[in-house]
């Protein structure tokens, strides 16, 4: 984006007015707190060095005299109760005597950035009887080269009115500082609560370089320093704040490239490291101070400004050639408000205007409105991100609930519930092709709280008559859309007659397809108005994934089958029986009954093995026609048994006589060993064991009547 291109959008302008204007009322408030000093309580003029010179002590530096300093002056005859001498130091350590006495001793060790320690807060007690004696204060250098050592705004005055006039002179500046370790906060705690989709690194790159610079320039106000009091943590804040404030920024701006070579940020990251590694080498192993080696902190601050530089300039190139809308744009817009507001402070350094305390109004503007600008636009584009990823993401869930679920049946659940859920309809269902003329809902949702349809005459319709009347629509459109009941007057009247006997205001239905055959439906009740036309599209994609869900389903449960169904009897196996014996282990009263056939050895030797099947289909027919295919287990050849859980033992002894009836009938002998169990009081292998008694006992019977046991 062009610099007269920002310029001339109003909005910029009028952003920029509001800026600068702030920036000024921060200049002011400083300057007018240092008038007001100055008018009533200053006494930083008239002060004579140990060379014997007239001088103020704001212009005094002890770098001009070999870091060592002495000034004296008289006490006025003005001195209260309450005063204290009060001045702001800057990297030297002080003495202050009052009449020979030594009234006051300030240094500092050495701390982690070196010698110095930046600027401090001091306050001397005077008294009355101090009027007229004379004060000398001994300027120490901290740095070995004795320079840089200072003191400024020397007053005499009660040091409560002394800080409270220096922290109103800043509250402005801080309180912009706070905002922006605000704005930073905000960031981050959005970006937690932001639901899962495309990594937002840009909204955390920029949310941590926000803090950071904030905790910076809060720091440099000297608020930290006049309440805590911790001079040397400030000190240490300062350095530290200022290193690691790069690699977030550039970060962030590689976050907002579309291009994101990852060669730029493994640069920056060995820029960091040996910025890092540079600075700790020089200042522990050769004991520099971090103050001497500013220069080369500049050409760590240059390298990385170059990399931006490369990178903004490859991303533009990148999205002219992907013909891509870049992001980058609003960035220069925020650094060039940023320059600028830097280009105006330097004119303030300049003109000399600036205080020792709270640097740069104008920069913290130009920061302010940056992570402004930079936050608001980077949630604008999440927002619009949003939108037009919310179908890409529903489709992939879809397709990962398709194929994640090791049961179809949970899959094709999952994605019911989540169409439902999602565009906050009532009902969804699918129906399925019975292939007896019919289609029959095989799955269901409905919605918590939903009513329900007002008949179950819709569970099963037919194909003739009413799916017929809009297969042509289908084979059309791949869908079919009724946004009002009414409006399927036209379409079907089979289908607005089922409508609205149960009661369905709209309907969005798809066919599933395999192969030209009609395999089922999968449809949508009363969801709002204006998402049809989305559900409709996801129906149509996603139809193609249910169907091989459907398919995977009846696969399954034929695996299933052979894994827990005797091929031959259709009745269950032992592994179906101990599964069913643990589900029901506390289910009371029922009734156990172990069958054996009689004659298959005689059948299978005479008549031949394919008759001895039929026998034993034969009878697993007799018994599951009585208790259910779920209820009978084939044990082995010739020996089934079959649970009951009939209420009375009078209706479990009918189903026995039923059981031998059945048998008579088709012309087939087994024993059958019948116990009915009340409570859980009997113990289950004994029950089985009593069973197993009396069905031998029945087929001694039977051998005792002229029946060759050896042979049978």
């Amino acid at each position: 984006m062009k610099v007269s291109t920002i310029l001339s959008k109003p909005k910029y302008i009028i952003v920029s007015v509001i800026a600068i204007l702030v920036g000024c009322l921060m200049l002011f408030a400083t300057s007018a707190a240092e008038l007001e000093r100055e008018a009533e309580s200053d006494y930083s003029e008239g002060w004579t060095t140990n060379h014997r010179e007239l001088v103020d002590v704001d212009d005094i530096n002890t770098g001009d005299s070999d870091g060592y300093i002495v000034i004296t002056k008289t006490l006025p005859d003005r001195i209260k109760t309450d005063d204290s001498l009060c001045f702001v130091s800057a990297n030297t350590s002080i003495t202050v005597y009052v009449q020979g006495h030594c009234e006051y001793r300030f240094s500092q060790p050495e701390n982690f950035t070196g010698f110095g320690y930046g600027t401090a807060y001091h306050s001397v007690k005077l008294s009355p009887e101090n009027e007229g004696e004379t004060v000398k204060i001994v300027l120490n250098a901290s740095f070995k080269n004795g320079s840089g050592g200072r003191i400024r705004m020397l007053s005499i005055e009660d040091s409560r009115d002394y800080f409270a006039r220096l922290a109103k002179g800043q509250i402005l500046p801080f309180t912009i500082s706070v905002g922006i370790i605000i704005i930073g906060i905000l960031l981050l705690i959005i970006r937690l609560i932001l639901p899962r989709g495309r990594d937002r690194g840009d909204m955390v790159a920029l949310g941590i370089t926000a803090v950071i610079t904030g905790v910076w320039l809060a720091n440099d106000t000297g608020f930290f320093r006049m309440v805590l009091n911790a001079v040397i943590f400030c000190r240490v804040v300062d350095y530290v704040c200022e290193h690691i404030l790069i690699f977030p920024l550039v970060g962030f701006v590689y976050s907002i490239t579309h291009e994101r070579r990852r060669l730029f940020i493994r640069i920056q990251t060995v820029l960091a490291v040996f910025d890092a590694a540079f600075y700790l080498i020089m200042r522990f192993v050769f004991g520099y101070d971090m103050t001497d080696l500013t220069p080369e902190y500049f050409v760590y601050i240059a390298c990385s400004i170059l990399l931006v530089i490369v990178m903004l300039f490859s991303d533009h190139v990148y999205c002219r050639k992907n013909d891509i809308e870049s992001e980058s744009r609003f960035f220069s817009m925020g650094i060039i408000f940023f320059l600028i507001c830097c280009a105006i402070d330097i004119g303030v350094f300049a003109s000399g205007a600036m205080s020792i305390t709270g640097h740069a109004p104008f920069m913290r503007i130009g920061f302010y409105v940056f992570f402004i600008t930079m936050g608001v636009e980077t949630i604008r584009n999440w927002i619009h991100e949003q939108a037009s990823i919310r179908r890409d993401r529903f489709i992939n869930k879809m397709l990962q609930y398709a194929v994640s679920a090791n049961d179809p049946d949970i899959s094709i659940r999952a994605i019911m519930k989540y169409f439902g859920t999602e565009f906050s309809a009532d009902h969804v269902y699918l129906y399925e092709n019975r292939r007896d003329g019919t289609f029959h809902t095989t799955y269901e949702w409905f919605r918590e709280g939903a009513p329900l349809p007002a008949s179950d005459e819709y569970h099963d319709i037919p194909y003739e008559g009413l799916i017929d009347g809009i297969y042509d629509r289908f084979n059309e459109e791949h869908r079919l859309i009724i946004r009002n009941r009414e409006d399927a007057k036209e379409i079907s009247p089979a289908l607005y007659d089922l409508l609205t006997r149960i009661n369905i205001r709209n309907m969005v239905i798809g066919p599933l397809v395999a192969g030209g055959d009609l395999i089922g439906l999968f449809g949508i009740d009363d969801a709002p108005d204006d998402s049809s036309n989305e559900i409709s599209d996801l129906i149509w994609l996603m139809s193609y994934f249910i169907t091989q869900l459907i398919f995977q389903r009846d696969e399954w449960r034929n695996l299933e089958r052979f894994g827990y169904i005797d091929s031959l009897t259709g009745a269950h196996n032992r592994r179906a029986l101990d599964i069913f014996e643990k589900e029901h282990a506390e289910d009371y009263p029922y009734g156990f009954v172990m069958c054996d056939i009689n004659g298959l050895k005689k059948i299978n030797d005479t008549v031949g093995h394919d008759c001895g099947d039929d026998l034993i289909a034969d009878v697993a027919a007799c018994l599951i026609e009585v208790f259910g295919t779920d209820r009978v287990f084939r044990l082995g050849g010739d020996e089934f048994v079959a649970y009951s859980f009939a209420e009375t033992e009078a209706e479990f002894d009918k189903q026995a006589e039923t059981l031998r009836g059945l048998l008579y009938t088709r012309q087939r002998s087994a024993s059958i060993g019948c116990v009915y169990v009340k409570d859980d009081l009997a113990d289950r292998m004994k029950v089985k064991k009593r069973a197993e008694e009396l069905m031998y006992a029945e087929k001694e019977e039977y051998y005792r009547g002229n029946n060759d046991r050896r042979r049978e």
